[in-house]
């Protein structure tokens, strides 16, 4: 009953709004006759007024330059494996480039408020479209860090602890977990975002993700849900052929 009432509200103060509009456009022609050099019958009124109601109702269009851009950087992948086996994967999700400069990935662990690790990402220089960016544990497996382009303290997590990336302005970008929360939501698997993904989320969301098993690594390095060996991949996006450490 109450998302019937908002529906009809929101119908309402949209219909306010549009008549609202219209009289002040018909307003504001009548003021430019009176305030005409010529006669009212060498100007016409319809043409006045139609002038002024060109643009209704107003457009929900946005202006050239200013659309919001489709996609982003997300988490895309998230690995809680046996031992050190810990690793994520982030994806420029855009249809272009992506500079990481002032971009961040920190670690929260054990329901701590106060950030226990940092990434800045600013070193990875730009992801092309479709192209991912792995972080990983120093202690990880040889499988897991041939696949990676960095380790960080930040690949430290054990299931409990969230992660936040954030944007160059601090804006929460994506998330994983609960800051401040200690719930476990991620034990021993390894989860996969959802392939109609294009966005982060300011708060986690596990209907966005796949959940696989203890050590499922071979999504690591590709984008979407393409998998693959170390040596190479096939399709859109990174082909794991070659990491990008620096």
């Amino acid at each position: 009953m109450l998302g019937n009432y908002a529906n009809t509200a929101a119908s309402a103060s949209a219909f306010v709004n549009a008549a609202n509009f219209k009289l002040n456009a018909i307003s504001q022609a009548v003021k430019d006759i009176l305030h005409h050099d010529t006669s009212w019958q060498s100007f016409d009124l319809r043409v006045a007024i139609a002038d002024r109601l060109k643009d209704f109702p107003p457009s929900n269009e946005p202006e050239p330059g200013t659309e919001e851009p489709q996609g982003g950087l997300i988490i895309s992948e998230y690995v809680e494996g046996s031992g050190y086996n810990k690793a994520l994967e982030l994806t420029n999700m855009s249809s272009e480039g992506l500079s990481l400069e002032g971009y961040q990935l920190s670690l929260y662990s054990n329901g701590s408020s106060q950030t226990s690790s940092s990434l800045e990402l600013s070193d990875y220089g730009t992801l092309a479209a479709g192209e991912t960016l792995v972080i990983a544990n120093s202690q990880a497996s040889a499988d897991i860090t041939a696949r990676s382009d960095a380790s960080s303290g930040v690949a430290n997590f054990n299931g409990n602890d969230a992660l936040v990336l954030s944007g160059p302005d601090g804006a929460t970008l994506d998330v994983l977990g609960e800051v401040g929360n200690d719930v476990t939501y991620a034990q021993d698997v390894t989860l996969r975002r959802n392939a109609d993904v294009t966005q982060g989320s300011a708060s986690f969301d596990d209907g966005q993700w796949q959940t696989l098993e203890q050590d499922a690594v071979e999504g690591l390095g590709y984008a979407g849900d393409q998998t693959g060996s170390v040596d190479g991949g096939v399709g859109e996006g990174d082909t794991g052929s070659e990491p990008r450490r620096r």
